[in-house]
């Protein structure tokens, strides 16, 4: 595609690296985006090379093997891997590895379309691609947390009798070991308040001074003799924290 297609000034303020090319994936256009993002300037690019330059070999031919069963031709692991489909007036967005000219590697998302003169005849093709790195790297952040957070779950779970409650303090989730103590089964058990396993051993004004202390948002610790399903009395070291709510409630 000519450079004249496309306004300079817009291509330049893009926050998003494009990269057009002519038919035979020699590149036209590519932005000041496209140089920040992979360590070219426009001189060394334009009018010399393919895109092939800044991306993944092997990443090429494995997309090239499955676009030809995909299509049911052969492709070649090139230029035409990318502009296959958009030679079809399909627009595609899949990712991609990006190999800046240091070497390093990313990921971004990139947006292939086709471009057509007054007679809808291809002439060119145009690409649009996103940084994408940093939101995987969140994601892969939100998976290890997720993982420590599974992980000290477990060890809580072995060592301590854990229930959740709504803010009315009824049962919401109670582990193994509470089951296990308590002689309740879970279904028995989330539903209910800890009225259920309540024996009597303390005045009501233990249980009030317990609720106005976690209205407040501040922790509760305490000793509490409940009683279990067959009538047993077990005691508990207990920890009880407050959840709030963006209200601060």
């Amino acid at each position: 595609m000519q450079t004249s297609i496309l306004n300079q000034a817009i291509l330049n303020s893009a926050n998003y690296a494009i990269i057009s090319c002519k038919n035979d994936g020699t590149v036209q256009v590519f932005n000041s985006a496209a140089e920040r993002m992979l360590g070219y300037s426009s001189a060394e690019i334009v009018h010399k090379c393919t895109p092939e330059i800044f991306h993944d070999h092997q990443e090429m031919v494995e997309r090239a093997e499955k676009l030809s069963i995909e299509l049911g031709e052969k492709i070649s692991p090139n230029f035409e891997v990318f502009v296959a489909k958009a030679r079809r007036d399909w627009t595609t967005e899949e990712e991609w590895l990006y190999v800046r000219k240091d070497g390093s590697k990313f990921p971004v998302r990139l947006c292939v379309s086709s471009l057509k003169d007054n007679n809808q005849t291809i002439i060119g093709f145009v690409g649009i691609a996103q940084d994408i790195s940093h939101g995987q790297k969140a994601e892969q952040e939100r998976r290890q947390l997720l993982q420590e957070l599974s992980a000290f779950k477990l060890a809580l779970d072995e060592a301590a009798i854990v229930a959740i409650t709504d803010e009315k303090g009824v049962i919401t989730y109670a582990n193994d070991r509470f089951c296990a103590i308590s002689g309740y089964s879970r279904s028995e058990l989330i539903g209910q308040t800890h009225r259920l396993v309540n024996s009597g051993h303390h005045p009501a004004s233990y249980f009030q001074a317990l609720w106005e202390t976690i209205r407040r948002g501040e922790i509760w610790r305490g000793e509490i003799c409940n009683v279990a399903k067959d009538g047993r009395l077990y005691w508990l070291n207990t920890t009880i924290t407050p959840f709030l709510g963006t209200n601060g409630q």
